[in-house]
Order: C-alpha cells, then sequence, then structure tokens
C-alpha cells in the first residue's frame, strides 16, 4: 500500500509539473505574439463546428506566416457562441496565435425583441415619414450599459482584441428617437425638424447635400457623434478593466468619410475625437464587387476602387499602424485567383508599411501557405 502511494504522489507531481510547463509555454508564446505591433491576420467568415478541426484549421493559419485570428463567434440570432469563443481562444493561444474577436454594437434582434424601447429610428427621404432600422439607438444609457456588460464578458475570455463592426456608425437620416431628440431640445430650445432639414435632400444624399445643410443639421449630428465617441469610451473602459492590455478597435466607414464634414454628416464620425480615445486599430474591408452590388464591374474597375477606398482611409487615419485592412481572398468557398490577391494586398499596402493585413477566407478556402507567407513577410 504504502509503495502504491508513494507512486501516486510521483505521478501527481509529474502531471502537476507537466500542466504548469504548458501553461508557461503558452503563455510565454501568447506574450511573445502581443509584443508583435504588426498585425498579420485571417479574417474566418466561417467557424469549423468541431474541435479538431478547429486545431487543423488554425495551425494552417499559423503556417500561412499569421500572428492573429479575427472571426465573429456568433450564434445565428447574434449572441454570443460562448463554447466556440472558449475554443476560439485556447487554441489560438495554444497554437501562437492572438484571437480578435468582432462584436456587433447596434444589431442585436434578440435585445429589441424584449427592449423595443431601445430601437433607434430614421427619417425615410422618399416617403417623409419615421421608419425603424431595427439597431439599437446609442443615445440611450441603457444601451450603453447592456453593451458594456457584454464587452466585458467577452473580455473575460482572455481574447487579445475586440473590434466593433461596421454597425458601429449613424447613417445620415438616423437618429430620431426619443432620448436624442429630447437632448436636442433641451440643448437648443426647439425640436429637431427633419421635414425641414431635408426638404431638398435627394435620396442618395449628395456631397452637394452636405453643403446645404443647415445648422440644425449639424448640431444633431454632433449629438449622434456624441454618443457614438462616449459608447466607444464606456466599452473600451470596460474591456480594460477585465484585461489592461486587450486591444480595442472600430471601424472606418469608406468611401463617402474622406473630409471630417462627410464623415460627421453620413456616419456621425468625427476623427479627432477618436483620436482622444484610446482606439488601438481602426478597420474595414475592401468590398468585392458583387458584395458591393456592382456585378459585372471590370478587374481593372474593382482595382481602381479599392485603391479609392485605401487612400480615403488614409486620409481619415494617417497612422497605419493602426489600421488593418480586410482583404477579400476566397468567393464563393473558393480560393480567389493568387494575382488577385496580390494585386489587392499591394494597394492595401500603399497605406503604409506597417498596415495591419487580414485576409477573409472560409475555413474550406485558404490560400496556399507559400503565398501568404511571402506577402506578410513583404509588409
Amino acid at each position: 500500500m504504502t509503495g502504491l502511494l508513494i507512486r501516486a504522489r510521483k505521478y501527481v507531481w509529474h502531471l502537476s509539473g507537466l500542466i504548469l510547463l504548458c501553461l508557461v509555454s503558452a503563455s510565454t508564446v501568447h506574450a511573445a505574439e502581443s509584443s508583435a505591433s504588426q498585425v498579420n491576420a485571417f479574417f474566418l467568415q466561417s467557424i469549423p463546428k468541431r474541435y479538431h478541426d478547429i486545431e487543423i484549421l488554425f495551425q494552417r493559419l499559423k503556417s500561412g506566416g499569421a500572428n492573429t485570428v479575427i472571426a465573429r463567434p456568433l450564434k445565428k440570432n447574434g449572441t454570443i457562441n460562448a463554447a466556440v469563443l472558449t475554443n476560439l481562444t485556447f487554441i489560438s493561444h495554444m497554437a501562437g496565435l492572438q484571437i480578435y474577436v468582432v462584436l456587433p454594437t447596434r444589431f442585436d434582434r434578440c435585445v429589441l425583441e424584449t427592449h423595443p424601447a431601445w430601437e433607434e429610428i430614421r427619417y425615410d427621404l422618399e416617403s417623409g415619414t419615421l421608419q425603424r432600422t431595427g439597431l439599437l439607438n446609442l443615445a440611450n444609457p441603457r444601451v450603453v450599459a447592456h453593451l458594456v456588460k457584454r464587452f466585458r464578458e467577452v473580455a473575460a475570455f482572455s481574447v487579445d482584441g475586440i473590434l466593433l463592426d461596421e454597425d458601429f456608425g449613424y447613417e445620415s437620416t438616423e437618429g430620431m428617437s426619443a432620448p436624442l431628440l429630447r437632448e436636442y431640445t433641451r440643448l437648443y430650445g426647439s425640436p429637431f425638424s427633419a421635414r425641414k432639414v431635408f426638404a431638398k435632400t435627394s435620396p442618395a444624399i449628395t456631397d452637394s447635400d452636405i453643403k446645404d445643410f443647415d445648422k440644425s443639421f449639424w448640431q444633431w449630428s454632433e449629438l449622434k457623434k456624441d454618443a457614438m465617441v462616449t459608447a466607444a469610451q464606456e466599452i473600451g473602459k470596460a474591456c480594460r478593466a477585465v484585461q489592461g492590455d486587450i486591444k480595442f478597435g472600430i471601424p472606418l466607414h469608406v468611401p463617402g468619410g474622406e473630409t471630417p464634414q462627410q464623415a460627421l454628416a453620413r456616419f456621425a464620425y468625427d476623427m479627432k475625437a477618436f483620436r482622444n480615445l484610446a482606439i488601438d486599430f481602426y478597420w474595414f474591408e475592401l468590398r468585392s464587387a458583387e458584395s458591393d452590388g456592382q456585378e459585372g464591374r471590370s478587374y481593372k474597375k474593382n482595382l481602381e476602387h479599392f485603391s479609392r477606398m485605401v487612400k480615403s482611409a488614409t486620409t481619415m487615419q494617417s497612422d497605419p499602424a493602426k489600421m488593418i485592412i480586410a482583404i477579400p481572398a476566397t468567393h464563393s468557398r473558393k480560393v480567389l485567383p493568387l494575382f488577385e490577391i496580390e494585386d489587392t494586398t499591394a494597394l492595401a499596402k500603399q497605406a503604409g508599411e506597417t498596415t495591419g493585413i487580414a485576409y477573409i477566407v472560409e475555413q474550406a478556402a485558404v490560400p496556399p501557405p507559400a503565398l501568404t507567407n511571402k506577402l506578410f513577410k513583404l509588409q
């Protein structure tokens, strides 16, 4: 019996040592990757269901030269998939990769089902009526409190970075919900009149329309901008309260926001205000012709479109080290022609040598490791 106890103790100590060694090794790799400032990433459009398949995929991404994986670990209803997020975080760190998650801020059907009063309202230019948007109103303090709680929970999964999804932004005619309109009346002494402001505006708001907007439009847009800045600040603060070194990013809306006036009018964006916050990354996707609704666009025209997007982004954000450009690498579960990926990458690099690159891929369609290794190293 004594011999069995001694062997049992030796086994426990041996097992404990192995576990400790694994934890130390993982944390060392994680720390080493965290020190890398340039993002070389794959942006997953789909995530394998089985644990083992995620392991295989991440090993392949690592062999392709990546130091980061970006993903949306969401269920079909838009809520966080905790089981998937747990697997992504653990497997990525064991593979020596960082994991950034992209999360919605305003698009949340489940929340709107239980809190319909939290929905944002917009003014419809064609009918002159108020209509629902299906999006949350960031000017509502309860919405911000909900988001803070949600993002804090995600940060607790030890993810390396959190990026706000592209729903973070107000379109020109959004912002007709009661909380924001009450604040407008309180500040300026009279109610905001969308009918008056947009009386002569074309359905597709042009740069000429923007120049003709009156003072009340810009005061209203400033309130929307303030709501976005407050939301970003509170979310970022909550994430860093859980993890002090977590990276935090927001989307760039390009093109259409090249000048401060256009950005404020079209998206309630104020880059100067965001620069005063601790924003690590600004990200955007180079959308292909099909996703832009312009099917049939020639390859040359598509590249010209991508080039304009990159130039627009550099106008808004001049520091390439703070930019992540998502580049299409697959379409309909097939890898795009390799020359297209190379050409698009060359355009993205016009933003600067330290620009982060994220190749948009599906689990069953990943470019050859030799290609992405070469492209990442050329940055």
